[in-house]
């Protein structure tokens, strides 16, 4: 289907992607809301949590993707799910606040994210072409063994 380099490149943006992604989600972090006092409480304790380990799984993945590990797609499917779940509690504590610019985009991207990586990863018409495409295959040794 792809040539070796093709197929190396987009294994190394699909790493990026993932690693990229997972970043933003620090965009949820309390200190992000462009607010005079940063909001406090268990609420947002949690959500500081999720946050970071949401951002962590997908680093992992994208770090597994470019390895080829095969238990990246665990990884990301994981950090997909807990990024829904983040977004959803961040939306809930945003709510009370005013003053907060432009929560709905930022919900919107991260949701729509991590809905667009549990559709690759789980429908499976999708989730076969996205294995092609991410299998690593190891360069044939000199000499025909």
């Amino acid at each position: 289907m792809f040539g070796g380099e093709t197929l190396r490149r987009i294994t190394v943006v699909a790493a990026l992607v993932l690693v990229l992604f997972g970043s933003t989600f620090l965009w949820f972090m309390p200190a992000f809301l462009g607010l005079d006092q940063v909001p406090t409480g268990g609420s947002w304790s949690v959500i500081q949590l999720l946050v970071v380990l949401t951002a962590l799984l997908f680093a992992a993945a994208g770090w597994a993707v470019y390895k080829s590990l095969p238990w990246w797609r665990v990884l990301a499917i994981t950090a997909s799910v807990l990024g829904i779940a983040v977004s959803l509690l961040w939306w809930v504590a945003v709510s009370s606040l005013s003053g907060v610019s432009n929560p709905a985009i930022n919900i919107a991207v991260h949701l729509a994210g991590s809905l667009a990586t549990l559709t690759a990863l789980l429908v499976p018409g999708i989730s076969r072409k996205v294995g092609r495409a991410l299998e690593v295959r190891a360069p044939k040794k000199a000499g025909g063994r």
